[in-house]
């Protein structure tokens, strides 16, 4: 029921949007030569040569699989269905690979407004925006909940690090290998455009919502044998936007 709640609720958010944008445009499909560039091949296990290896610990791209998808683009445009896609978490770029190709190609972000990609029944949203840190940047966030009163949006990404063979600590604990540490943020955007930002964690949702205490209590009340994730904060945002 939670995953099918998430497919849907994205569903609605992509379908929402891209009827917003395609009000006053034609969605067409577009020539994507012209919107990407080369960032390597697939490996026989479909990762990509120089991003997996098995002397890397954690997790660079956010599906294990390359998965379907969709694009839109600042003209309106989608891409073909012949191309599946995947997202880089250290980078934050939008991977693309054609069905009869080993080809990996990254979107140029400059190109793009939106995409959704579909996994195993559920649906991604993700937008491009001001970077909420360093406003003179975009960076692509997942849409977690977005209502009259609130939105939230998450940053998926992580950092490398590498092994450090004389830190005493990691060799007593076998730990010596590079590994890519997530490092997710959400961030909270209240009704006067004020954003609050957290780590994902009971106490800080609280913080993050400090006007409706009352209503997140009840909401985890009534939800105690839930898992405290994505699908969980989206059904919390419907409560809080109600």
């Amino acid at each position: 029921m939670r995953a099918l709640y998430l497919s849907v609720f994205a569903s609605f958010i992509y379908s929402l949007t891209l009827a917003q944008e395609t009000s006053t445009g034609t969605t067409v499909q577009t020539d994507i030569t012209t919107m990407t560039t080369y960032a390597g091949a697939t490996t026989a296990y479909g990762g990509i040569v120089g991003v997996n290896g098995h002397n890397i610990e954690g997790k660079r791209l956010y599906f294990n699989n390359w998965v379907k998808g969709n694009v839109l683009t600042v003209n309106n445009a989608t891409f073909s269905p012949s191309y599946v896609y995947n997202y880089d978490l250290l980078t934050g770029q939008l991977l693309i690979k054609p069905l009869d190709s080993t080809t990996v190609l990254m979107v140029e972000k400059v190109m793009t407004k939106s995409f959704k990609l579909e996994n195993a029944g559920n649906s991604y949203y993700f937008e491009k925006m001001p970077d909420f840190e360093k406003g003179s940047e975009e960076t692509y966030y997942q849409v977690i909940g977005r209502g009259q009163k609130y939105s939230l949006f998450k940053n998926n990404k992580v950092k490398f690090q590498k092994a450090d063979p004389y830190d005493r600590s990691q060799y007593v604990r076998g730990m010596i290998y590079d590994e890519y540490i997530p490092e997710d943020f959400y961030y909270a955007v209240m009704p006067d455009k004020a954003v609050h930002s957290f780590k994902l964690n009971k106490r800080n949702l609280f913080k993050a919502f400090p006007a409706e205490q009352s209503k997140i209590e009840a909401y985890i009340s009534a939800h105690a044998d839930d898992k405290i994730d994505d699908v969980f904060l989206g059904g919390l945002m419907i409560s809080l936007n109600e």
